[in-house]
Formats: structure tokens, C-alpha cells, sequence
């Protein structure tokens, strides 16, 4: 297996994470966030419970999509 700074070197080149190039498992190409608040977003509804998770996405879709 190649070393830490090669899969490194390798994620970032391609653009994939780290443990798709290492086993083949989660998201090749995870959400990035831009800025602090999509950090923050993203960190939080990831670390929801999946049912309320699915509430808040749902409610920010319909707010967007009206507001837009």
C-alpha cells in the first residue's frame, strides 16, 4: 500500500477523498464547503440523527426554492 503522503498527493489530484482512493467506500467527491457558514452547515447536519436530518434538508429545499 502506498504511503501517507502518496494517497495524499494521489486524493488531492484526482480530487477524491481519501478513503475512497485508499478501500473503495463513501463518496468519491464529498461536499466541499466554500466558506465558514457551509462548514458549519455541512458539520452540523452531518452529525443529526438521519430522520432529523432529512427534516431540516427538506425545509431548506422549500424555503430556497420559493425564496429563489
Amino acid at each position: 500500500m502506498p504511503g501517507r503522503q502518496t494517497l495524499m498527493a494521489a486524493s488531492t489530484f484526482f480530487g477524491v477523498s481519501l478513503d475512497w482512493l485508499a478501500n473503495g467506500t463513501g463518496d468519491p467527491r464529498p461536499a466541499e464547503a466554500t466558506n465558514e457558514k457551509e462548514a458549519l452547515l455541512l458539520f452540523a447536519y452531518r452529525n443529526l440523527p438521519e430522520d432529523e436530518a432529512e427534516a431540516y434538508l427538506h425545509l431548506m429545499l422549500k424555503r430556497s426554492k420559493r425564496d429563489s
